[in-house]
C-alpha cells in the first residue's frame, strides 16, 4: 500500500505541476495578445492633442483634455471624413483609366475635409485656452520655427 500511496503522491504532484505550468503559460500568451495596444499613430487626432496636452504644466492638462473631450465625437467624425476624402485621392490614381477631373475633385474634399478637422481643433484649443493661465497659453502657443 506505501508503494501506491508513494506513486499516487508523485502522480498528485506532477498533474499540480502540470496545471501550475499551464496556467502561467496561458497568462503569458493571453497577457501577450490583449496587452496594451499599440499607441496611437502620430498623425491620428489622438496622438496630436495628447503631444499638446503633454506641452502644459501638469496642473493644466485637465483643462485641455476636458475640452478635447468635449469636441471629440465632431473631432472623429471630421476625422474620419478626412480619411475617407484620402481613400478616394488613391483611387483616383489607381483608376483606369486615369480621370484627371476626379482627382482634382478628391484633392478638393481633402482640403475641405481637413479644414474642417482644423476648426473642430482649435475650437477644442481656443475653449481651453480661455481658461488657462497666461503660462499656460503661451507654452500651448505654436512654437516658432
Amino acid at each position: 500500500m506505501n508503494g501506491k500511496w508513494a506513486m499516487s503522491r508523485m502522480v498528485v504532484a506532477a498533474l499540480i505541476a502540470s496545471l501550475v505550468l499551464n496556467v502561467g503559460l496561458a497568462a503569458m500568451l493571453t497577457a501577450r495578445w490583449n496587452g496594451p495596444s499599440a499607441p496611437p499613430s502620430r498623425h491620428r487626432p489622438e496622438a496630436f492633442m495628447e503631444r499638446l496636452v503633454a506641452r502644459l504644466p501638469v496642473g493644466e492638462r485637465a483643462t485641455l483634455r476636458a475640452a478635447i473631450r468635449a469636441y471629440g465625437p465632431q473631432i472623429t467624425a471630421r476625422y474620419r471624413a478626412l480619411r475617407a476624402a484620402r481613400d478616394r485621392v488613391r483611387h483616383a490614381f489607381d483608376a483606369q483609366p486615369f480621370d484627371r477631373a476626379a482627382l482634382e475633385t478628391a484633392f478638393a474634399e481633402t482640403r475641405t475635409h481637413m479644414a474642417a478637422l482644423q476648426a473642430a481643433v482649435q475650437a477644442a484649443i481656443a475653449d481651453a485656452a480661455g481658461k488657462l493661465s497666461p503660462a499656460a497659453r503661451h507654452d500651448l502657443a505654436p512654437p516658432r520655427r
